[in-house]
């Protein structure tokens, strides 16, 4: 895993809103709390924030939460 949170916190800035929601949930039900990549996720979504869907917010929001 720590191999794709690297891969992932890498490529976040080619990442649509939908796909920076889709990790941060991927990461949250294994659930692994890797600190580099949720604060990778976190800056991206707040530079795309103005692009997400209500799903997408859903999503990450649920994400964070879940892992504390």
């Amino acid at each position: 895993m720590e191999a794709i949170a690297q891969q992932a916190i890498s490529t976040l800035p080619q990442f649509v809103p939908q796909d920076i929601s889709n990790i941060a949930w991927s990461f949250a039900t294994l659930p692994i709390d890797h600190e580099p990549l949720l604060e990778a996720i976190s800056a991206e979504a707040l530079r795309k924030l103005a692009d997400f869907e209500t799903q997408d917010l859903c999503n990450t929001a649920w994400a964070f939460a879940t892992l504390g």
